[in-house]
């Protein structure tokens, strides 16, 4: 049987859900091939599909060949779910149940991010700009929360 698939390119540095960040202007269904670019080697890639479908590692295996990855300058690097490269930082991850909302919990937590929850955190979090936080859900009805180090 014969498969015939569409090539989506996604805008780098971009929201992966919105339409309007791929090339031709649609979101990329299961069985359509993702071009990446070259401009994302020297950067991690992480990859989250958005339906029932999974990325095995076989396939993660097939994208992150393509992926060069810096060394890590930490003692135990993490590897999140999805990623192709170890980062320095901080993951949790959390069981989800029925009803779970990943859009409310991602503004809450950013809300905490951003402003703190007392005056010492908020001001540290606000002056210290070389912290990203991400946010996705990943297999086994869990959410990952990963917080790196832009400088590493």
């Amino acid at each position: 049987q014969v498969v015939f698939c569409a090539t989506k390119q996604w805008i780098p540095n971009t929201n992966w859900d919105n339409p309007a960040n791929w090339a031709p202007g649609k979101v990329p269904c299961p069985q359509q091939n993702v071009f990446l670019g070259s401009r994302l080697s020297a950067k991690p890639l992480a990859i989250a599909l958005s339906s029932d479908a999974s990325v095995h590692s076989l396939v993660r295996d097939k994208v992150c060949k393509f992926v060069s990855c810096e060394p890590t300058r930490c003692d135990s690097p993490l590897d999140p779910d999805g990623s192709c490269c170890s980062v320095c930082g901080a993951l949790i991850k959390l069981k989800y149940t029925e009803g779970f909302k990943l859009r409310d919990f991602k503004k809450k937590v950013l809300k905490i991010f951003s402003e703190g929850n007392n005056d010492k955190n908020r001001r540290a979090l606000k002056e210290d700009t070389s912290v990203e936080l991400s946010i996705s859900r990943i297999e086994g009805d869990q959410v990952q929360v990963v917080l790196t180090d832009n400088e590493n």
